[in-house]
């Protein structure tokens, strides 16, 4: 009932017609739909150490010591945002070592493009990985956003991360998300989806290089008796053109503060065209991450 009217539902929760009606009472609230977040990812960070309220350098290293004291496994901490800080100087592995000893530490930067490992975690990574300085223990773009590709939580963890996802957007009215999700979040979803089904619904954007996982899941999706696609679907392709502004690896047009760096385009102007075709020709939809002002002009450049 709203405002003297009678909402009639169709089966799939469409509103059908409005009839006046005499009495009763009730109340309609909108819902919220996320257009870009990352939903199994914030449940994740629920399971670690907040680095967001930390005011400095020290209180960083401070927060790491303890969530490190008698912890077993890799420290995952996050969302440090070093604007925010009096001193605005990062840590670099040496300090985590001094602070966390022997454990295998990685802490993020609130934007996900940057991260710094300890000399343990450096030690675990492959050799051949992308975007590692292994003299300071900065991780940046794929080094740090596939980090969990390369060390998946548990599927107890991702229960648990996905649980505490669903309880937060419906807590802040949201019902459904338009989710970038890696290949190992992909996968915990689809394991874990009949559990969580109809709490919220997701959209998922998947990372280009898993596009081939995307297609089968989307195909699975689509065919797979007792999965609703309204509730659980695939439908976009991640594409990261550049970084972020905080991790200076966003392609801008001049230099950042300080250094003599401008950042980096991620793709070759004509393998993206070529992938972007790959994309549309499947009837998915490509998704681009674009910060600077190189990667919009080369965006510009691919729709022209």
């Amino acid at each position: 009932m709203v405002d003297g009217a009678r909402l009639s539902l169709t089966a799939d929760g469409r509103v059908a017609s409005i009839e006046p009606a005499s009495g009763g009472s009730g109340f309609l609230m909108p819902s919220f739909v996320d257009a870009h977040c990352h939903f199994t990812g914030m449940g994740l960070r629920s399971l670690h150490p907040d680095l967001s309220g930390v005011g400095s350098r020290q209180e960083l290293l401070d927060v790491l010591s303890r969530a490190a004291a008698g912890r077993e496994g890799i420290v995952r901490a996050h969302s440090f945002d070093e604007s925010r800080w009096r001193d605005r100087e990062l840590p670099d592995r040496r300090d985590l070592d001094r602070a966390c000893g022997s454990a295998p530490v990685l802490v993020r930067r609130v934007c996900g493009h940057l991260g710094i490992a300890s000399s343990a975690l450096l030690e675990m990574l492959p050799a051949e990985l992308e975007f590692v300085d292994r003299e300071t223990g900065v991780l940046t773009e794929s080094a740090v956003l596939g980090f969990e590709e390369l060390f998946p939580p548990t599927m107890e963890e991702y229960e648990k991360a996905l649980r505490f996802a669903s309880g937060e957007a419906s807590s802040r009215g949201v019902t459904a998300c338009f989710s970038m999700e890696g290949g190992p979040g992909l996968r915990a979803l689809l394991k874990l989806g009949p559990d969580l089904e109809g709490v919220v619904r997701l959209n998922l954007g998947v990372p280009w290089k898993h596009f081939g996982l995307a297609l089968e899941c989307a195909e699975r999706l689509a065919g797979e008796a007792g999965w609703d696609p309204e509730w659980i679907r695939v439908s976009g392709i991640k594409f990261f053109l550049d970084g972020s502004i905080g991790a200076r690896t966003a392609a801008i047009a001049g230099c950042y503060t300080g250094t003599a760096s401008s950042g980096e385009l991620l793709w070759d102007g004509d393998d993206l065209e070529r992938a972007l075709l790959e994309v549309e020709g499947s009837g998915l939809v490509p998704v681009l991450h674009a910060i600077g002002e190189r990667a919009l002009e080369q965006l510009l450049e691919r729709s022209a």
